[in-house]
């Protein structure tokens, strides 16, 4: 990244690098490991949306299906469903009822 381009928004956690940076460390693409993703975000992959769209669909802020991919707060009510419903019919894992 040069000094003129702005940083993208957001901080990556403690110990983990962009993966525009670690692609030019390592000289390709880095390609997230399918194990290590929730199925939301699984779920956003497959269908190619981003974090807005699918907050569009489910009717909840982007910052809140970030919170959910990242396991700060845990979908509740007709959120769960819907999510659920989605998950299940592109052969991902549900998530639980809590």
């Amino acid at each position: 990244m040069t000094e003129t381009e702005k940083p993208k928004r957001g901080r990556p956690r403690k110990g983990e690098m962009r993966p525009e940076k670690l692609q030019k460390c390592i000289g390709r693409p880095v390609l997230p490991d399918p194990n290590s993703s929730s199925p939301i975000e699984q779920l956003r992959a497959k269908r190619g949306l981003s974090q807005k769209e699918l907050a569009a669909l489910l009717l909840v802020t982007r910052p809140t299906v970030g919170k959910y991919e990242r396991g700060e707060v845990y979908p509740k009510g007709l959120v769960l469903k819907a999510l659920n419903e989605m998950l299940h019919k592109e052969g991902l894992p549900e998530i639980p009822l809590r």
